[in-house]
């Protein structure tokens, strides 16, 4: 067997910890999907968890924001939001599970898929112009370079794997 170098075993490293944050991100997209069926326990939620005076302080940045976001949310959380959301995060893990067992055709289909969801993303940033998003596209097109990379890797060294 080939020894790896040490910065190719840090690539390597940085493409599993990505590749686990997707992993995550679709988990949270799948939860967040079935807690949208279910718009006003969203809110429910959040006051049974929060202290009444934390919830009601207009000076703390990240409730006032939060709040703001589960009741725009709440309100637009149509069939299109939930379905949107269970199906970005059930390709995601499925796609996770195939590069994380080295399925070659996890590859491709994670470069094509993620770059399909980049380019909705900055379509919906030209008309949000969230900063999130822009996180979001950034993160999928490390993601992306990243499994470029790790699918060279493994097509020249080993064997593959179906």
């Amino acid at each position: 067997m080939e020894k790896v170098s040490v910065p190719e075993t840090y690539v390597h490293r940085i493409f599993v910890g990505g590749v686990f944050l997707k992993a995550l991100n679709g988990v949270v997209e799948i939860l967040a999907g079935i807690a949208f069926l279910f718009p006003a326990r969203i809110t429910l939620f959040f006051k049974s968890i929060l202290p009444a005076s934390f919830i009601q302080n207009p000076n703390i940045y990240f409730i006032t924001h939060l709040k703001a976001l589960i009741l725009t949310i709440s309100a637009h959380a149509g069939p299109f939001v939930v379905i949107y959301l269970l199906t970005h995060g059930v390709i995601k893990i499925l796609l996770v599970a195939g590069l994380l067992a080295r399925k070659m055709w996890a590859y491709p289909a994670c470069i094509i898929i993620f770059t399909a969801f980049a380019v909705y993303q900055l379509y919906r940033f030209t008309l949000t112009h969230s900063f999130f998003l822009l996180l979001l596209t950034f993160a999928d097109l490390l993601i992306i370079g990243l499994t470029w990379h790790e699918y060279v890797y493994w097509t020249k060294r080993s064997p593959i794997v179906e």
